[in-house]
Order: structure tokens, then C-alpha cells, then sequence
């Protein structure tokens, strides 16, 4: 259960950073195209992948949380804020996005060892 929170707030920050980081050096023209944006969106995967070989969780729930991370608290600030913004901010954003998409799974973790050491 630990290890699904700190890997769901690992790839928060991860996806938060790098996503981030990606679009501004890609949109330096001010113009983020397609091509682009696609290319910015394997950052989720590339940082749950890293992130699931280090902490040993499985891969699949470390992108969906991933991806929930992006979409919500990430995705709305990056394109709607002034580009401005420090990078800790969107890496704060991250971690706590990460820890609330995680928190389902975890507890999900959590009942299934309860009920295998039950029997």
C-alpha cells in the first residue's frame, strides 16, 4: 500500500516535471503543434514505466494514475496559465494529483491483503 502511494506521488511529480519541461522547449516558437503535443504525451508513460521498475508496482496502475495526474491538475494550468510558472509549482501539483489518483488503488491494495490473509 506504501509503495502505490509513493509511486503514485513519484510519477505526479515525474509527469508534472517532464511534461512540462517537454512542452516549453517545444513551444519556444510559441506554437505547440500536433506533431508536438503527441510527442509530449509519452511523457506520463515513459515516467510510469521508470517509476514501476524502481518501486516494483505494477505498470498498469502507475499509468492510469499517470495519465488521471495529466489530465486533471496538470494539463489545465500549463496551457491556461501564463507560462510563467515555476516548475515546483506543477511539480507540488503533480505530487498531490498523483497521491489522490493513487489513493484508490491503494486502498484497493489494501482490502485485497486483508482478505488473502483472512483465509
Amino acid at each position: 500500500m506504501k509503495n502505490i502511494w509513493v509511486g503514485s506521488g513519484l510519477v505526479g511529480i515525474l509527469t508534472a516535471v517532464t511534461f512540462v519541461t517537454v512542452v516549453r522547449f517545444l513551444s519556444n516558437d510559441n506554437n505547440l503543434s500536433l506533431p508536438e503535443f503527441l510527442f509530449a504525451l509519452i511523457c506520463p508513460l515513459i515516467a510510469a514505466i521508470v517509476v514501476s521498475r524502481l518501486i516494483k508496482v505494477r505498470v498498469f496502475i502507475l499509468i492510469g494514475v499517470a495519465y488521471l495526474t495529466f489530465i486533471m491538475p496538470i494539463l489545465g494550468p500549463l496551457f491556461g496559465g501564463t507560462g510563467k510558472e515555476n516548475i515546483f509549482i506543477f511539480a507540488l501539483m503533480g505530487l498531490c494529483g498523483g497521491v489522490v489518483w493513487g489513493t484508490p488503488f491503494a486502498l484497493l491494495s489494501l482490502l485485497r491483503t486483508r482478505k488473502t490473509s483472512k483465509k
